[in-house]
């Protein structure tokens, strides 16, 4: 079975991308460049074909849209992937989101990358396997449709919203979860759960000692 071929952009000794990139040189075949000038210097010598295109992108605006179409450009088949570093988590609301087509962030990348290179080279469907362009929306549903892994187990979910407690509970019953709803100021007492997950900027870390 082929591996993947992936070309990576960006500065993989930064702390945040370290552990992605080396699930990433486990799971694919990896060409490494500093920056998109010197990526489009070694593709434009029509030996190097990569399938996915991964932007290491440390900060907001580290790879401009003109950049980044330049890349498009030369190699249109390819999956371009944006991995975001920490600086990069509040994007979304400065209204100047990375172009690149697919987001994942670093805490999400190694189980994304692997997930969704393996769907590739095993030709199985996946999120990454639609057209270019597919909108986020559609990738997520995409997601959405395929078998999960279950992992029966109880699972406390400590939230003030309902909303939350409710979307949580959900995903983990789809993964053959069971959950108990710890709810705020008076949480119950809990015994044998397998985990806890915990809706960190309500509550701050008076809530957080609750649980």
């Amino acid at each position: 079975m082929a591996e993947v071929s992936l070309l990576l952009i960006g500065d993989r000794s930064r702390a945040e991308f370290r552990e992605v990139c080396g699930a990433i040189a486990e799971t694919g075949r990896v060409t490494a460049v500093p920056d998109v000038d010197a990526a489009l210097r070694r593709l434009a010598g029509g030996r190097l074909t990569p399938e996915v295109v991964v932007l290491l992108q440390a900060y907001p605006a580290q790879f401009p849209a003109e950049q980044v179409e330049r890349l498009r450009r030369a190699v249109p088949l390819a999956r371009p992937v944006g991995l975001l570093g920490s600086w990069c988590e509040g994007e979304m609301r400065s209204g100047s989101p990375t172009p690149a087509a697919v987001r994942v962030y670093w805490h999400q990348g190694p189980p994304r990358f692997d997930r969704e290179l393996r769907c590739l080279r095993e030709a199985c469907g996946g999120a990454w396997s639609l057209p270019l362009t597919a909108t986020e929306e559609e990738r997520l549903l995409a997601d959405a449709d395929r078998p999960v892994e279950q992992r029966p187990g109880l699972i406390a979910i400590h939230t003030d919203r309902f909303e939350m407690e409710d979307w949580l509970s959900a995903a983990c019953r789809r993964r053959g979860g069971s959950t108990v709803w710890l709810r705020p100021p008076r949480p119950a007492r809990v015994e044998g759960a397998v985990a806890a997950i915990y809706d960190g900027p309500e509550g701050g870390e008076s809530h957080f000692d609750e649980l």
